[in-house]
């Protein structure tokens, strides 16, 4: 199932119209995508959780190629979830470094590297939200 218009819109603010990956400025909302953490064609569109603004990244396309051709990598960055993974709980590796995702479009910085994303590492948000 694809993203609400008004989820996209709070993806896109949380961006701040940047891709979320590199940095780059998108200046043109038709040359965006919004990325699906959870594969959708796994099974990600049949859960809720697939449509949250935790679960969206705004992208370039090119990043977005990157992403979907670099699956091993991009687990380990967060943009790629499994199915059993929660967005909210599983950090993700952007321009402002490693964040936690909510549900209303916002982000917590995380103050300790992750770590391989499986827990090896201790995690704690920041005080510092967007």
């Amino acid at each position: 199932m694809k993203f609400t218009e008004k989820t996209r819109k709070q993806i896109k603010e949380r961006a701040e119209g940047k891709c979320e990956r590199c940095g780059g400025y998108i200046a043109n909302d038709s040359y965006a995508h919004i990325h699906h953490r959870k594969p959708r064609g796994m099974g990600g569109t049949k859960q809720h959780g697939s449509r949250t603004t935790a679960n969206g990244l705004f992208l370039h396309p090119s990043c977005h190629y990157y992403i979907e051709n670099h699956r091993r990598e991009s687990k380990e960055m967060g943009f790629i979830l499994g199915q059993t993974e929660d967005p909210i709980l599983v950090p993700v590796f952007t321009f402002n470094g490693w964040v936690l995702l909510d549900l209303e479009g916002g982000l917590s910085k995380i103050e300790t590297a992750w770590v391989g994303r499986r827990g090896e590492a201790e995690v704690s948000p920041s005080t510092t939200s967007s």
